[in-house]
């Protein structure tokens, strides 16, 4: 699943840099800035790996119960495979 990777990798340089900003604009020493900064790019990094984790469990549990729904419906309720 390389998708949530990428959106998070994108996601946190996107925070990195307003957030760097801010500081900046708040008069804040460079140093403190880009450690604030990478703080919080690297907090959102791991938040949207994490719920994108937990998601993809979610809608693969889903469509796994469907499948074995309508698998039994098929079978008339029956489920012997023998």
């Amino acid at each position: 699943m390389t998708g949530n990777g990428q959106i998070a990798g994108a996601a946190a340089c996107g925070v990195f840099l307003l957030l760097a900003l801010v500081g900046w604009i708040s008069g804040q020493s460079a140093w403190v800035c880009a450690w604030r900064a990478l703080a919080g790019a690297a907090g959102l990094y791991v938040l949207i790996r994490v719920v994108s984790w937990i998601v993809w469990k979610i809608v693969v549990d889903v469509v796994a119960r469907n499948q074995a729904a309508q698998s039994k419906l098929r079978n008339g309720g029956n489920d012997n495979r023998s």
